[in-house]
């Protein structure tokens, strides 16, 4: 692990300028990645929200499956 370390240089601020540009510029960076992460959030409660559908629409197939089976099998005679 230590082979692949990559050698940072080492910059430091020196002055207000160099201070606000860094400030400005990750802040640019940091509301692009806030906005980003909102469209993600927003697409999956809207995937969610079809999931949660779909889940309901099988959920009520296989219950009225289950009760016409139910009560075709009570009707049937043993055979055996």
């Amino acid at each position: 692990m230590e082979k692949y370390k990559v050698e940072k240089e080492e910059w430091k601020i020196t002055n207000d300028s160099e201070a606000e540009w860094l400030i400005d510029k990750n802040n640019e960076e940091l509301v692009e990645i806030r906005a980003f992460k909102q469209r993600l959030s927003d697409k999956i409660q809207q995937l969610q929200a079809m999931l949660d559908k779909e889940k309901e629409k099988e959920e009520r197939i296989l219950e009225t499956v289950n009760y016409y089976l139910k009560d075709y099998f009570s009707t049937v005679d043993d055979r055996k």
